[in-house]
């Protein structure tokens, strides 16, 4: 081919490429943009294309879309508030009250899209009834309902809305939240409570309505809803249930009782066709100026556990000592033994004729363990003269002598109560001994340190101080409470006990400084420096024994360190150890966790072998002014009605109580004197 043909021809081929590869990089550039175009408006047209399924005719379509618009919400606020409507219409829309799969993505985007929950906090304030049900119960499973979050109006109204659930779980759980908001909630719920109590199907619901009234309205407000509970008892056809009537006797009771004994403030019946209900009228009316008749013609009753309580109210109510007397000294061979201890006891407040102890010392003899050992109580509160103290004294000693020879610790300790509240001198170092020797019998080592304490009272430390070291958890750690109610704490003997490699001693003593608030003073090293390297797992002093440690724990807990709470919390749900100390150290703190681990519907300890024993009921009185203590112990119907009074006594006025940290004890405002 010539050349400049060749030339050309070149020429021509470069003109070529030089315009595909313009049109190429052309056709590239639009394409990028057109990338990046796509890319960036994927999100919007995403969530419009998800928005606009949500008006599907297709309920599996709908859900599908508000399953991704949740994920979007987390970056894309502006599909908050279409998403929450949409679930809003779709719960409401269905017949059964709610979808579950609905509800799982509202709880989902409540816990994870700011937007959504901000979204739902608007809604709640301008919301009806059904929506504002509805959002409640999705921000509670969220974990968004606690009380730092929501106002007291706002957890009412969903308490109140949820009493008309058909499901009677769900106004159970209503009744208990209104309950820990105590009468803040009042005013929005008179006439919803009144209804409940009166109508509610379900009976163990009207049982807890009762106790919500007396929780969250004025006390008489709240004895007038449960007056009109107890009117209704013509019948058991025509009233209402024996158990709810029971309930809201006792309630009436726990709203009238004041430390100055005020009468109960509104008319009851006289009777009642169930004796459990006429037992409990007769306790709810014990201040009342009908009592002492009440109670009297109770004596006759056909049922035991009505007499019981008759007598036990007798015994602090009657104006008729004489008339009362010789009443109880006929009730000494009643066909029930607890009635008969329970006449005893009465009678022992009263006795000042031999004729009439001659009654208790026959029963103290012979006859049902609880008839000898309420008379042996009795014999301590009957002496009123010479020869009736003389005479009991004698018998108490000759009792206390013969079970201590049999190993007979419980009638040993009732004799030794009664001796030391005869003030039986020439015995006080009988009872030192026993508080000092009698490890395996520790019932009777507390009965003895009360007895030494009640003759001498300056030498109470004596008494207590051995007990410190025993070997029985339960009483060294009520021997450090009674220690740290002494008016001088032996700090010296405590702050050596402490130092000592006997490692209940170390316990009770460190125990008793910290409630003692005696954590740290001049001239001797702090109580929390000296527990430090036996609560250190690295030091080889650190102790292994649980209990001692716990004891070590508490009185860290008392001195400051807070981090002790937390392993304490170990031992609150451990069967196997004993919660006395713990217990001690948080109500002394002002915590009301004892409360709740004892007496809520929950509890899992067994309430009526820890708070009905009288020893016990020392620790309750100083902390709890007003609580209704265990009366008698051994009648296992007794125990049962003594917590069902204290479980209805705590959650009536468990959040009413405050803390009062210069007297160490929980006060009820308006109560307490």
């Amino acid at each position: 081919m010539p050349k400049g043909r060749r030339d050309s021809s070149a020429a021509a081929s470069g003109l070529r490429t030089q315009r595909l590869l313009r049109r190429l990089a052309l056709t590239l550039l639009i394409a990028t943009a057109g990338l990046s175009a796509g890319v960036l408006s994927w999100p919007w047209l995403r969530a419009r294309y998800h928005l606009a399924r949500l008006h599907r005719d297709h309920t599996a379509t709908r859900i599908d879309a508000m399953n991704r618009l949740a994920g979007i919400a987390i970056h894309d606020e502006n599909v908050a508030g279409p998403l929450l409507e949409a679930l809003l219409a779709e719960a409401q829309a269905a017949e059964s009250g709610g979808v579950p799969a609905v509800d799982r993505i509202a709880v989902w985007s409540l816990q994870r899209a700011g937007a959504v929950r901000e979204r739902a906090d608007r809604l709640l304030a301008s919301g009806d009834d059904g929506a504002f049900r509805t959002l409640a119960g999705w921000l509670h499973e969220a974990g968004h309902w606690t009380p730092a979050e929501r106002t007291l109006p706002q957890r009412a109204r969903w308490a109140t809305l949820r009493l008309r659930n058909t499901d009677p779980q769900v106004r159970k759980a209503a009744l208990e939240s209104l309950q820990e908001i105590g009468p803040a909630a009042a005013a929005s719920l008179r006439q919803a409570l009144a209804t409940v109590v009166a109508a509610d199907p379900d009976v163990s619901v009207r049982r807890l309505a009762a106790t919500t009234v007396a929780a969250c309205l004025q006390p008489g407000e709240a004895s007038a809803i449960l007056a009109s509970v107890l009117a209704a008892a013509a019948t058991k056809s025509a009233g209402q249930h024996p158990t709810v009537r029971r309930e809201a006797a006792l309630l009436l009771g726990l709203l009238s009782a004041t430390p100055a004994g005020q009468p109960l403030a509104i008319d009851i019946p006289d009777d009642d066709p169930d004796p459990a209900v006429r037992a409990a009228l007769l306790w709810a009316g014990r201040g009342s100026a009908a009592a002492d008749r009440r109670a009297r013609a109770a004596l006759g009753d056909p049922e035991p556990q009505v007499r019981r309580l008759a007598v036990w109210i007798l015994g602090f109510v009657s104006a008729d000592d004489r008339a009362f007397a010789a009443d109880l000294v006929d009730l000494l061979p009643d066909e029930d033994p607890v009635v008969r201890a329970r006449a005893a006891i009465a009678l022992g407040r009263r006795v000042t004729h031999l004729e009439k102890l001659s009654a208790l010392i026959e029963l103290s003899t012979g006859g049902t363990r609880e008839g000898r050992l309420a008379a042996l109580y009795a014999l301590g509160r009957c002496a009123r003269d010479d020869p009736t103290r003389q005479v009991a004294v004698q018998h108490l000693r000759e009792t206390l002598e013969q079970a201590l020879r049999s190993g007979d610790s419980p009638l040993a300790a009732a004799a030794t109560e009664s001796l030391g509240r005869l003030a039986d001198t020439p015995y006080l170092p009988v009872f030192l001994d026993i508080t000092d020797a009698f490890d395996e019998q520790p019932m009777l080592q507390y009965a003895a340190a009360n007895a030494a304490t009640a003759i001498e009272p300056a030498n109470a430390a004596d008494a207590w101080l051995p007990l410190c070291a025993s070997p029985t958890d339960e009483l060294r750690e009520l021997a450090a409470f009674r220690i740290s109610r002494l008016p001088d704490p032996p700090q010296a003997e405590l702050t050596a006990a402490v130092l000592d490699e006997q490692a209940p001693l170390s316990g009770g003593a460190a125990l008793a400084l910290g409630l003692a608030g005696v954590c740290g003073w001049p001239n001797d090293p702090p109580l929390a420096a000296l527990l430090a390297p036996r609560l250190d797992p690295a030091s080889d002093q650190f102790e292994t024994a649980w209990q001692v440690r716990a004891n070590y724990l508490c009185a860290g807990l008392l001195c400051g360190d807070a981090g002790a709470r937390r392993e304490l919390d170990v031992y609150l749900l451990n069967a196997h150890v004993s919660r006395v100390g713990l217990f001690l150290t948080l109500l002394h703190t002002g915590d009301p966790a004892p409360g709740d681990a004892l007496l809520s519907p929950g509890a899992t300890i067994d309430a009526a072998s820890f708070l009905c024993d009288a020893r016990f009921a020392d620790v309750l009185a100083c902390y709890l002014p007003g609580v209704p203590l265990p009366l008698w112990q051994e009648d296992e119907a007794i125990r049962r009605f003594q917590v069902d009074l204290l479980r209805l006594w705590w959650r009536v006025f468990r959040h009413r109580l405050t803390f009062d940290p210069a007297g160490r004890r929980f006060v009820l405002p308006g109560r307490d004197a």
